[in-house]
């Protein structure tokens, strides 16, 4: 079973850390900071188990990714009993995972770092819903390169096709997934130019909500 996990100190006493990782609410459900909300509170989970201080297993409600388990664990990092040590594991995902692992894993990383945020210095940071760019995308030395493209979606909209190179989007270059969300993600204008390769070709495609362009050399 897929499963994500991330490992982290945390500079606050075990008792405050165990307190900031979740908030309980009536009927065994909880929400968890830092996994994405409508209003930024962090997701809905229902609470599978509870062991105070130590353990909070939760199978989340709300999409994305509803149905997946949340495992969160506290402990002292060192015999001192300091820093404390935070475990964050997420698992159980739908057959989607398998065909762009690294979109979920580098979601997941946001997540972890502002779950790590929250807890530390108690500010709140949505990781959101990625920005969807219209294709499954995997990591290469060279950068994304497009393995399925969805029809009307932006990369379609750019002239975009299975196998192409991405290499900028909006003049800045895109060398893996965290980066594309990051971009597309600070777009003020509609429109976004896109440059790709296509074996030797260097191609440029442009794109709005309202028109899309095609491709050209």
């Amino acid at each position: 079973m897929a499963e994500l996990t991330a490992v982290f100190n945390v500079e606050r006493p075990l008792h405050e850390v165990w307190e900031a990782c979740s908030s309980r609410n009536e009927g065994g459900n909880c929400r968890i900071p830092a996994f994405p909300s409508p209003d930024g509170g962090g997701c809905v989970a229902t609470v599978l188990e509870c062991v105070p201080q130590r353990l909070l297993r939760a199978r989340k409600d709300d999409e994305p990714c509803a149905g997946t388990e949340i495992e969160i664990r506290v402990e002292p990092a060192t015999a001192a009993g300091w820093p404390t040590r935070v475990t964050l594991r997420q698992s159980g995902f739908a057959s989607a995972f398998d065909a762009a692992p690294e979109v979920f894993d580098a979601h997941f990383r946001q997540i972890a770092a502002n779950f790590h945020l929250y807890l530390e210095r108690g500010i709140r940071m949505d990781a959101g819903v990625p920005a969807d760019f219209g294709a499954s995308l995997v990591q290469t030395a060279l950068g994304l390169e497009l393995r399925a493209v969805t029809d009307g979606g932006l990369a379609d909209a750019c002239g975009m096709a299975t196998g192409d190179l991405l290499l900028t989007v909006g003049g800045v270059r895109i060398h893996n997934i965290g980066e594309l969300w990051a971009v597309l993600g600070a777009r003020s204008e509609p429109a976004v130019t896109v440059r790709w390769a296509r074996g030797r070709e260097l191609m440029e495609g442009s794109a709005s909500v309202n028109r899309p362009g095609r491709g050209s050399r």
